[in-house]
């Protein structure tokens, strides 16, 4: 499994998020058509992107948040 510092996070990054935020943040790596392959703290998920997600142009490398309870971006 990953950690998020060998994926490539930095205090940078941190330092943008709310503390308060139940999101979590994840590494893409790699798109498919409606869906994408994420990385993050322990763990790796295929998520579907839908509604608005799916016009983000997510790409591989970005990062972005991930909803635990749902789990979406």
């Amino acid at each position: 499994m990953h950690n998020l510092e060998s994926l490539g996070w930095r205090n940078f990054f941190a330092a943008q998020l709310d503390t308060d935020t139940p999101l979590v943040p994840a590494r893409v790596m790699a798109v498919h058509r409606g869906r994408v392959d994420v990385a993050g703290n322990d763990f790796e998920t295929r998520l579907p992107l839908s509604g608005n997600s799916a016009e983000l142009q997510i790409t591989v490398g970005d990062w972005v948040l991930v909803d635990s309870d749902g789990p979406r971006i």
